[in-house]
C-alpha cells in the first residue's frame, strides 16, 4: 500500500484508500474479491488530510451514480465504499489541480502525488473504490 499524507509519515488508523477496480466480463453486481485487490500499490491517505486537502475536490464529482449499480450518491461516504467512474476522477483531478495552482509547496508535493497515481491507476481502469473505514 502506498501512503500519502501531509500529518504523519505512518498510516493513521482512520483512512481512505483507492482501490483501482478490475472488472471482468463475469462481473455482476458487487465485483470479487480479486477484482478490488488487482493493483500492487493502493493508495492510503490519513482522513485529516483528506479532509484538509481533498474533501472539497471530491465533493465536485458529487452528486453523482455508483459506477456499478447506478445507485445515486450525494457525498462521499467515509465509512462504506464509494464506487467512482472515470469522469468523477476527471472533477476530482480537475479540481486538485486547481487548488494545486496556489498552494504551499509542501502541500504541492501532496497533490502532485496524489495526481500521478490516480493518473496511472486509471491507465488501468475506469473505475477507483475509494474505501473509508471510519
Amino acid at each position: 500500500m502506498f501512503w500519502l499524507g501531509l500529518s504523519r509519515p505512518a498510516p493513521q488508523p482512520v483512512r481512505l484508500i483507492l482501490q483501482p477496480l478490475l472488472p471482468t466480463r463475469e462481473t455482476e453486481g458487487d465485483p470479487r474479491w480479486e477484482e478490488w485487490h488487482c493493483y500492487l500499490f493502493p493508495l492510503a491517505i490519513g482522513m485529516g488530510d483528506y479532509r484538509r486537502l481533498l474533501a472539497g475536490c471530491f465533493a465536485c464529482a458529487y452528486p453523482t451514480r455508483d459506477a456499478i449499480d447506478g445507485t445515486p450518491a450525494a457525498a462521499l461516504d467515509p465509512c462504506s465504499p464509494n464506487w467512482l467512474a472515470a469522469g468523477d476522477w476527471e472533477r476530482i483531478t480537475a479540481a486538485v489541480r486547481r487548488e494545486m495552482a496556489g498552494a504551499s509547496r509542501k502541500k504541492a508535493r501532496f497533490y502532485d502525488r496524489f495526481l500521478r497515481w490516480t493518473e496511472a491507476a486509471l491507465t488501468h481502469t475506469d473505475i477507483i473504490i475509494a474505501d473509508g473505514n471510519q
